[in-house]
C-alpha cells in the first residue's frame, strides 16, 4: 500500500475515475489497519503516513476541465 500511494505522488485527477476509486480503497484500507494496530511502532506509521500527506492540501491534484 505504501508503495501504491508513493506512485500515486497525491495527485487526484478527476478525469481518472477508476484510479481515483482504487487510491480511496487503499486509503480506507490503510485507516483501517492504523485502526486496528497493524502499524505499530513510529517508523511504520512514518512511512505510510509521509505519502498521505501529499493528499491533503490538494496542490498537487488537478482541477477538472
Amino acid at each position: 500500500m505504501q508503495q501504491y500511494l508513493e506512485s500515486v505522488k497525491g495527485i487526484i485527477d478527476p478525469s481518472e475515475e477508476d484510479k481515483n476509486a482504487m487510491t480511496i480503497a487503499v486509503l480506507r484500507t490503510v485507516s483501517f489497519m492504523v485502526m486496528h494496530g497493524f502499524y505499530q511502532n513510529p517508523e511504520e506509521l512514518a512511512k505510510i503516513a509521509t505519502p498521505i500527506v501529499l493528499f491533503l492540501n490538494g496542490g498537487n491534484s488537478t482541477k477538472k476541465k
